[in-house]
Formats: structure tokens, C-alpha cells, sequence
């Protein structure tokens, strides 16, 4: 896999003095698809690209594995995770949970830094993942499968009245 270095003072440049939020714009680049394994190095990190689908089909973490820092973006957190808005998997869902949840259990992961909300550490990653995969049976899929099913209604019978 490509290893990728990245200096910080990259993520770390202010905008000058003549910014403007009602101005700014982000010059479009082509991007490429992150890999499952690729790397990128950031001063002492050295960040592994996980693919955990479930929120949405293209769900990543990013782990390093030097200080056992987990960058769960939507993976997991505190909170409900969202798995009921059309295009969400519960499969997918349940299969990242069980990813994460050996990553909490082997030690690999010491510290969680979520998208949202507020850092937790691998014990709570466990908690948090066998909580989702104790809850999401059969039933419970019926039902997201109905909710997303409802959501997705709304918003074409919005959409198409709206144009």
C-alpha cells in the first residue's frame, strides 16, 4: 500500500488577515479513493485506513496503531449510531461493530476520538459496540428497514413537488 506524508504545518496554516467567510471558496481537486491498509503519516502519526461501512457505504476510521488513537468519524461514539437513514446498512453496521469491538478487546485501540461528541477509551468501545450488536437483531432491522423506507418517501414526495 502507498504510505502518504503529511507535514503539519499543512493542517496547520491560518488564513491571513484578508479571510472572509462569505468570500472563501475550496478550489475542487480530483480525489482519489482511500484503500483498506493505506497509510499516511502525520508528524508522529502513523494513520491506517479501516473500511467500516454501516453509516454510509464508504465509512472509514483511521487508526494508530503507535498510540492506539481510533479517529472513529461516524464508526461509533456515545450516541445512537445512525444506521436508519436511506443508504445505511445494519448488516454493515453490525459487521464494523464486531471489527471495532476486537480492536477495544486485543488492546490495539486505547483512546476513541469520534466524529461527535466527546473522546472515550477502549473499554467504552467495547461497551458501545456490544451494545449496538445486542440491540440490532432481526426485529430491530425490520423496523430501521421501515423507517428508512418511510424517510425515503418523504423525501421524494418533497423533492418532487418542490421542482
Amino acid at each position: 500500500m502507498e504510505t502518504v506524508n503529511i507535514e503539519p504545518r499543512e493542517l496547520l496554516q491560518y488564513p491571513n488577515r484578508e479571510w472572509d467567510t462569505n468570500t472563501f471558496r475550496v478550489t475542487p481537486h480530483k480525489a482519489k479513493p482511500l484503500k483498506e491498509g493505506e497509510k499516511f503519516i502525520i508528524d508522529d502519526l502513523i494513520l491506517k485506513v479501516l473500511h467500516l461501512p454501516g453509516s454510509s457505504a464508504g465509512g472509514i476510521v483511521l487508526l494508530d496503531q503507535t498510540h492506539g488513537y481510533l479517529f472513529s468519524g461516524d464508526a461509533v461514539s456515545r450516541s445512537e449510531p445512525i444506521d436508519w437513514f436511506p443508504g445505511c446498512s445494519v448488516r454493515s453496521m453490525r459487521s464494523s461493530m464486531r471489527i471495532l469491538n476486537q480492536l477495544g478487546r486485543s488492546g490495539t485501540v486505547k483512546l476513541v476520538l469520534p466524529g461527535h461528541g466527546t473522546t472515550f477509551t477502549a473499554v467504552q468501545l467495547v461497551l458501545e459496540s456490544e451494545k449496538y450488536l445486542d440491540r440490532s437483531g432481526l426485529c430491530y432491522r425490520i423496523r430501521i428497514w421501515f423507517k428508512s423506507a418511510q424517510l425515503y418517501t418523504k423525501l421524494r414526495l418533497k423533492h418532487s413537488f418542490s421542482g
